[in-house]
């Protein structure tokens, strides 16, 4: 008796059975939008990053050789001081 109801209810339950499976087609649809917008702004924040990390890095290394060309010229002069006083020039 149960099998006959169920029977007669089978194209019922097909329909809304492929109308629940093309509703989560369409939400994959979304959340794979949603996913590739999500890494776009990701690697785009990540080279925004890297590009202020290697402006810094090259700011610090700009300035470590400005101050060792700096400690050269202490230093020569420093020597061009000490020559002059012991008068070896």
């Amino acid at each position: 008796m149960t099998a006959n109801r169920y029977q007669d209810d089978q194209p019922t339950r097909l329909a809304l059975l492929e109308q629940s499976l093309g509703s989560l087609k369409e939400s994959l649809v979304k959340i794979d939008a949603n996913m590739i917008r999500m890494e776009t702004n990701m690697n785009k924040g990540f080279s925004d990053i890297n590009k202020r990390i290697d402006d810094l890095s090259n700011s610090i290394n700009n300035r470590l050789w400005r101050n060792f060309y700096f400690m050269v010229a202490g230093f020569a002069s420093l020597f061009a001081i000490i020559g002059h006083g012991f008068k070896w020039f």
